[in-house]
């Protein structure tokens, strides 16, 4: 439906409709747009967040792209947790379809239930029970490694690969993995630089998003139960069902949590100081982005350098929108 051009005699007819609109465009303008073009105009200068500012031009966003490799590292981390993220969808998925599937409504009802209760549970506070998990003496998952002896397992896994290749070999994965494990050592997940990256893919195991499955859900739902007929009497099994009418009908929303997904691997600051702290893990291996600009504004001090971060990660993000947007623009 194409908008009708008001006329501003017409206008004022509906004045008191514009004066109830105004508190919001107020509020909007003053903590979403008012943020973004004093960041803009802080990214040209060298400033401290207070008395201290100087115009420099372009050479924040010069440090940025040519002299400062550690926020391309911080990037590179990012684009793999990204991947990792995604990679972590699926087990999502798998519960949606099986929660899709089972008949009885007293049952759907109940494992509904069992995904919501976790939304209401802060994501610090899980964040902070798999720190928990982590402690090398008597954390869970070190004493679960010992007491059903995968780590043993692991060692001799790790041992095997090292004699394998040779203590001289640097043969990249193979030579990580040759020296991951240790006998009489268990593994300080977040305390050492190889095993700190595994520690944050790992959390959250195993990946059961409440949001993503209550969104996955909604889509299968909305499947007749006469095309799930049809398909019987054309001889097509579980496997087909998911491939044919399950899968296509949530692309689209796969599509949509894949760019979140990105885009919050991106500006993930709070996963990666609880785990990692402010320095994203022993010699940076989880640093992020979002993380890297909040250390370069509060730790540093240098806010219009972080300003020019801020600025490079909202036309990322911006870009990442645009692309989310033509994903999901229906079929004319």
């Amino acid at each position: 439906m194409k908008g009708e051009a008001v006329s501003l005699r017409r206008a004022r007819h509906h004045l008191s409709i514009y004066l109830f609109l105004l508190p919001c465009a107020l509020f909007i303008g003053t903590f979403m747009y008012y943020p973004v073009i004093n960041g803009l105009y802080h990214s040209f200068f060298t400033w401290n967040g207070g008395d201290v500012e100087r115009p420099i031009g372009l050479q924040n966003y010069r440090r940025l792209f040519i002299e400062d490799p550690q926020f391309w590292s911080a990037f590179s981390n990012a684009f793999y947790f990204g991947c990792a993220n995604i990679l972590k969808m699926a087990p999502s998925i798998v519960a949606a379809v099986c929660l899709h599937r089972v008949k009885n409504e007293r049952t759907r009802f109940f494992y509904r239930v069992g995904f919501v209760v976790p939304m209401i549970v802060s994501q610090m506070v899980v964040l902070l029970l798999w720190k928990a998990f982590y402690e090398p003496t008597n954390g869970v998952l070190n004493v679960l490694l010992r007491e059903s002896g995968l780590m043993s397992l692991l060692v001799r896994i790790s041992l095997a690969v090292h004699s394998y290749h040779g203590p001289g070999c640097d043969f990249g994965l193979m030579t990580w993995l040759g020296n991951l494990f240790v006998q009489g050592q268990d593994p300080a997940w977040l305390g050492s630089p190889k095993f700190m990256f595994i520690a944050v893919i790992l959390w959250g195991f195993p990946w059961v998003g409440s949001f993503g499955v209550l969104m996955y859900l909604a889509c299968l739902d909305s499947i007749g139960k006469e095309i799930y007929e049809a398909a019987e009497v054309d001889g097509a099994d579980w496997f087909h069902k998911f491939r044919h009418i399950e899968m296509p009908l949530i692309l689209r929303q796969i599509r949509i949590m894949m760019l979140l997904v990105i885009m919050g691997s991106i500006n993930d600051v709070g996963t990666m100081m609880i785990l990692g702290g402010l320095n994203g893990g022993p010699g940076g291996v989880v640093d992020v982005p979002a993380l890297f600009m909040f250390r370069e504004a509060f730790q540093s001090q240098r806010m219009g350098y972080a300003c020019g971060i801020g600025v490079v990660l909202f036309l990322i993000i911006l870009v990442m929108t645009k692309l989310n947007e033509w994903l999901v623009k229906p079929a004319d």
